[in-house]
C-alpha cells in the first residue's frame, strides 16, 4: 500500500468522522422520535457517494472523499444501534419506520446522484 493512499483513507476520516459527531451534537439521538440526524448525515453521504463516484478517477481522491471522509461521516452502525434503541424502548414501529425510510432513500438518492449529479 502506498502511504499516499493511506494518508488520503486516514486524513479523510478523521475529516468525516469529526463531521459526523458536529452533527450528533446538534441532533441527539432521542429513542421516542425519528432520528433526523443520523438519517440527514447517511442520506448526505448517500447523495455525494453517488455524485462523486463516477467522476473521480484518481486513486487518491477516491479513497480520500468516497472511503474516508464519506465513510466517517455516514454511519451504517449508528443506524443499526439506533433501531436497536427504538426497540428496547418499545417503539418498535419507530424501528421500522426508521430503517425502512433509511433503506429505501438511500437507495433512491445514491441513484439519484449517481443519474442526474454525476453527468
Amino acid at each position: 500500500m502506498q502511504f499516499a493512499n493511506l494518508f488520503a483513507i486516514i486524513l479523510g476520516g478523521a475529516s468525516g468522522s469529526i463531521l459526523r459527531w458536529l452533527v450528533g451534537l446538534k441532533t441527539p439521538f432521542v429513542p421516542q422520535q425519528f432520528s433526523w440526524g443520523t438519517f440527514t448525515v447517511n442520506m448526505a453521504a448517500c447523495l455525494l457517494m453517488g455524485a462523486l463516484y463516477p467522476r473521480l478517477n484518481s486513486d487518491f481522491w477516491r479513497l480520500f472523499l468516497l472511503t474516508g471522509l464519506l465513510g466517517g461521516f455516514s454511519t451504517f452502525s449508528g443506524l443499526i444501534f439506533e433501531i436497536i434503541q427504538y426497540v428496547e424502548h418499545q417503539e418498535c414501529r419507530l424501528a421500522v419506520v426508521y430503517g425502512f425510510t433509511s433503506l429505501i432513500f438511500g437507495i433512491l438518492i445514491t441513484w439519484f446522484g449517481q443519474r442526474f449529479l454525476a453527468s
